[in-house]
């Protein structure tokens, strides 16, 4: 077994929560697809359109920016005093 530290990071006991663990597993699930879509995204606006790398980084602005607006603006079926069929947005909840 590994050495134990008095004062961890991360103790273990809050990624075993069913709930935690669920969403840290969902948020690297997500972030792996990002990467993926934006690396082969990259490749096809470069090889295939044509773009030159400012381009095709310019190119994903709009996309990033969706993002940020989007992850700030949870919507309120996300809050325990609302109710869960309220949420627009599939597994929110």
């Amino acid at each position: 077994m590994a050495d134990q530290v008095r004062a961890p990071l991360l103790p273990l006991h809050i990624v075993r929560e069913r709930n935690r663990g669920g969403s840290v597993i969902v948020m690297a699930l997500t972030t792996i697809g990002l990467f993926g879509a934006f690396l082969f995204l990259t490749f096809f606006l470069q090889n295939i359109l044509g773009y030159s790398p400012i381009k095709a980084g310019l190119a994903f602005l709009p996309l990033s920016a969706g993002i940020i607006i989007g992850s700030t603006r949870s919507p309120p079926g996300c809050s325990p005093s609302w109710p869960r069929a309220s949420s627009w947005s599939p597994g929110c909840c």
